[in-house]
């Protein structure tokens, strides 16, 4: 019971206005509680910030987690192929998952940067499956239904919107000139690019509120497919263009998903290139390690 008191939308995703919040928490749980699936989601998120909340209880909790977490997996697994009244419930665990498993990428301490990489490749990875499915869903109805407000909110910073400011230019100047990289692998590497240019214009906006840490939660889910292969592959060219993700990790450090994770897998990251790829992280380093 107390996993199911303690949930709200403003603690799982900590970026949604204010005005959502409530009407969020309240939709959630009452379709979390017709959905097994989802309500296992639900308990497992809450578990992982109990577990982030109470030091002393870290363990417990974060078994917890990964129990309920497991629990939904299987029980959303079990309940394909969707029917058209199971397309909220699919949409909402989606985003629950995919946060909560971008969640534990984050905040797990690993010993080098090709261990983080894997963990953030099988994120990745997992959150395009989860998007995979829900992709078939009528839209159409969603759009009417009491998920309408949420989905407009998701879908307000799209990357494919043009950016404004100019910090990731040197990286892409070094992308476009570096030998190491197929015409297929240099275009990914622009995409991911462009997103985190996305992301820093909306945090370096004069309007810049909650809404503007979007793309620090939705970078990975945006990735090209062949960039997720290259970091798989732990190219060089890509893993520092993580380095650039720091930065927006940076920004997003007082919230309790994020924490000092820029800051450490920077470091690791400068550990794993070497001096050889300084140059590519001298903006990333000068920003994070200030």
């Amino acid at each position: 019971m107390r996993l199911i008191l303690h949930f709200s939308l403003s603690t799982a995703v900590p970026e949604i206005p204010d005005h959502l919040a409530k009407g969020g928490t309240e939709l959630v749980l009452r379709v979390a509680l017709e959905t097994p699936y989802l309500l296992h989601q639900v308990l497992a998120l809450s578990a992982r910030h109990l577990a982030y909340s109470n030091p002393n209880e870290f363990q417990f909790y974060y078994g917890q987690a990964i129990k309920f977490q497991t629990r939904a997996i299987e029980g959303f697994s079990a309940s394909q192929p969707l029917s058209s009244e199971a397309c909220m419930p699919a949409v909402l665990f989606s985003a629950l998952l995919s946060r909560h498993s971008l969640v534990d990428t984050l905040n797990t301490r690993q010993l080098d940067f090709p261990a983080f990489l894997d963990s953030f490749v099988q994120c990745a990875q997992l959150q395009r499956g989860t998007r995979a499915v829900v992709t078939g869903v009528s839209w159409s109805s969603l759009l009417e239904s009491d998920l309408a407000p949420f989905l407009r909110w998701g879908t307000s910073g799209s990357p494919s919107s043009g950016t404004r400011g100019h910090e990731c230019d040197q990286l892409l100047r070094l992308v476009a000139i570096t030998p190491g990289l197929d015409p297929v692998a240099r275009e990914s590497c622009r995409t991911a690019v462009h997103h985190l240019q996305v992301g820093l214009d909306e945090l370096a906006s004069p309007l810049a509120d909650k809404n503007s840490y979007q793309m620090i939660y939705s970078w990975s889910i945006f990735l090209p497919e062949e960039f997720v292969d290259l970091l798989g592959q732990h190219r060089p060219e890509a893993a520092a263009i993580i380095g650039w993700y720091t930065v927006l990790l940076h920004h997003g450090r007082h919230m309790w998903q994020i924490g000092d994770a820029g800051a450490s897998i920077l470091s690791l990251l400068v550990d794993f290139l070497g001096i050889e790829w300084a140059h590519w992280l001298e903006w990333p380093r000068s920003i994070v390690q200030s």
